[in-house]
């Protein structure tokens, strides 16, 4: 928050950036709820790939399921609707989000 204070943003902005920092891995209000959302449906479009590649299974396991589970019922419905080329990284995806 030093640097938007340094650069003289509002402090209502400044707070309302602070509170999506503090809650955007679990949400808590509608703003952060949607900032979950986009951060785990971004994941999935996006890096879920590359973590597979550098982690091992277990902790893709873990990581889809934290992902997963921390979003609405509504975004988990779209989520359900990726795969990917990968068949060991697939098959481990449907293991956690079903379908």
């Amino acid at each position: 928050m030093k640097l938007l204070n340094k650069y003289n943003f509002d402090q209502g902005f400044v707070e309302k950036v602070k509170n999506l920092v503090l809650k955007h891995e679990e949400g808590g209000d509608l703003e952060a709820d949607i900032l979950c959302d986009a951060d785990s449906l971004s994941f999935f479009e996006t890096n879920m790939v590359f973590y597979f590649e550098t982690r091992d299974l277990e902790a893709t396991r873990k990581k889809i399921k934290f992902m997963y589970e921390r979003m609405s019922k509504k975004s988990q419905e779209f989520v359900k609707d990726i795969s990917y080329d990968n068949l060991e990284l697939n098959k481990i995806f449907r293991e956690v989000v079903g379908k």
